[in-house]
């Protein structure tokens, strides 16, 4: 392609998008025949159009930081929000800018950073900022540093993060969060930005030191007591310490357990009964939760949408531009297509401690909102499987009846019968699981918990299905407790096999695993979970993680 020819088609191209006529771009010479040189060029001239139609200079001076490390943040996320509207809206646009940001990475030595401080934390806050708004993922260059963060990020900016997602198209809110996440990073041995047309001239100022390790969940007096935490990634020696302590868990015997149908611990009356118990409540419940289920059912259904993309070459023309087709009918980009958001195939496992400790308000709160979530979370597209977990005795049934005429033999691994409920199968419409909601109220039903066992079941149920992505969302109020197995083990039994399930699906697994506590702090085990104070709270919380999960990735 001749220079001049292709210098012409992006100016033309830059000045549609920028909606600006009589826009000249300033670019630097390339050579048309080299195709890494046309991408920059492309991914740069859409870049300062995007600039030009969605940035306001003046807005950005007034909100900007005094410092220049923190200046040059927020010009690189400022630049990141102008492109993924850029992105989401043009097809070609969001290849030119994700092209053009993968060269440039490639010049870079990046791959060699193996602590936080070494990374140039503006690029790292760039790609985090574009992998929330766009859902792509870093250039495989950036990838290993921005990991090295994103646990950082997860535990101190997810709020503002997740904010940010709602007002892309909002400068002066979205750059308010933004400077919330700058206020809050650690200090940086590489500040300066890597790219040198983007650097800001002021002389650089070093940021002052934070006073508390942001890197550290500190609990502190005044938080609220239903807060967001993120523990850390097991290294991989401990997964493998984990594993080997999981391996030496043992079952006395597994010839009483069962897996049941919640239909199948009660009669007709009963259900009926509890089904109706369970409305009453529901009606009780007030319109906080039911609002609370209806945003988060707008928020998934806004990502559903179809809309029209425009300005293509090819599709169905576009009747708001039918004059200039009829004036110039080889004129180009007079074409439309429909596009709906990529949203993927999601199931969602609710699996519920059904144990002593639960009876009366917990329970009942739980199985309030599982109903609620259900039915939601189905209008939405998405699977939800309704599970309980519990023993069948309390202190041993038939499996500690064995074990005393085998002679009592030490160390004899989980003593009692295990009982693993199905509410409501992922695949069953709520409509038809719906009245067996109610069993979750049975009086009869809590009894011990035994956590590890009931999550490895759950996982095992969720990695068989076939849908892209698969939660699991673990509700209970505290440690695994049976009284049986403890006494006749090491008293960490229980609670060592529970660390090594739960660090094993976190390294390992496609299932993203997140728990609720209620009362109690879960977050010694889980690397993803809430505390809440009470059960009133399990409604907002079980909304707020959900939102959290869906928000985070798409």
């Amino acid at each position: 392609m001749p220079s001049d020819s292709f210098r012409r088609a992006v100016d033309a191209a830059a000045r549609a998008l920028s909606g600006e006529p009589s826009l000249k771009l300033h670019l630097p010479e390339r050579n048309p025949a080299d195709a890494a040189a046309v991408a920059l060029t492309r991914s740069s001239a859409d870049t300062t159009a995007l600039k030009r139609r969605y940035h306001d200079p003046a807005l950005h001076a007034r909100l900007a930081p005094d410092t220049e490390p923190a200046q040059s943040i927020l010009a690189q996320v400022e630049l990141t929000r102008v492109e993924a509207i850029g992105g989401l809206t043009h097809d070609g646009v969001r290849c030119n800018l994700d092209l053009g940001l993968r060269l440039r990475y490639r010049s870079l030595d990046l791959e060699g950073i193996r602590e936080r401080d070494e990374a140039p934390i503006a690029e790292v806050v760039r790609l985090v900022v574009r992998e929330w708004l766009t859902g792509a993922p870093p250039p495989e260059q950036a990838l290993a540093m921005v990991e090295l963060w994103r646990s950082w990020f997860d535990e101190h900016a997810r709020d503002d993060l997740l904010a940010m997602t709602h007002a892309v198209t909002d400068q002066e809110t979205f750059t308010k969060h933004a400077l919330a996440i700058i206020s809050k990073l650690p200090p940086s041995k590489a500040e300066e930005p890597l790219f040198p047309e983007e650097r800001q001239d002021q002389p650089s100022r070093q940021r002052p030191r934070e006073k508390d390790n942001p890197l550290e969940i500190q609990a502190h007096e005044n938080e609220p007591k239903r807060r967001w935490e993120r523990r850390r990634r097991p290294s991989a020696p401990e997964v493998r310490a984990l594993e080997e302590q999981s391996a030496r868990y043992t079952v006395f015997t597994r010839e009483f357990d069962d897996v049941v149908d919640a239909q199948q611990l009660a009669g007709p009356d009963d259900l009926l009964r509890l089904r109706r118990k369970l409305d009453v409540l529901l009606q009780k419940l007030g319109g906080g939760m039911t609002q609370q289920a209806h945003r988060l059912q707008r928020q998934l259904l806004a990502r559903q949408n179809r809309w029209w993309s425009f300005d293509h070459e090819d599709g169905l023309l576009d009747s708001g531009k039918l004059a200039r087709v009829v004036a110039t009918p080889l004129r180009a980009l007079s074409f439309k297509r429909e596009r709906q958001t990529d949203f993927p195939d999601t199931v969602v496992t609710l699996l519920v401690d059904n144990s002593g400790s639960m009876r009366g308000v917990p329970i009942t709160t739980a199985a309030l909102c599982s109903d609620l979530l259900a039915r939601t979370l189905e209008r939405c597209g998405v699977k939800v499987e309704i599970l309980g977990f519990t023993t069948k005795a309390w202190k041993g049934g038939e499996s500690r009846k064995k074990w005393v005429a085998a002679g009592r033999p030490a160390q004899p691994g989980r003593l009692n019968d295990v009982r693993h409920i199905v509410y409501k199968p992922a695949d069953a419409p709520f409509r038809r699981a719906r009245r067996f909601l109610g069993v979750m109220l049975h009086p009869d039903l809590l009894r011990e918990n035994i956590d590890g066992e009931a999550i490895l079941w759950a996982h095992s149920r969720l990695v068989a299905r076939r849908e892209t992505r698969r939660i699991l969302m673990v509700i209970s109020d505290g440690a695994p407790v049976d009284d049986s197995t403890i006494s006749s083990n090491d008293r960490s039994f229980l609670d060592t096999h529970l660390r090594a399930v739960i660090a094993a699906i976190e390294a390992y697994s496609p299932v993203e695993l997140t728990a609720i506590g209620i009362g109690h702090d879960v977050t010694r085990y889980y690397r993803r979970s809430i505390t809440i104070a009470g059960a009133d709270e399990l409604g907002a919380a079980m909304v707020e993680q959900l939102e959290k999960l869906f928000l985070r990735r798409h």
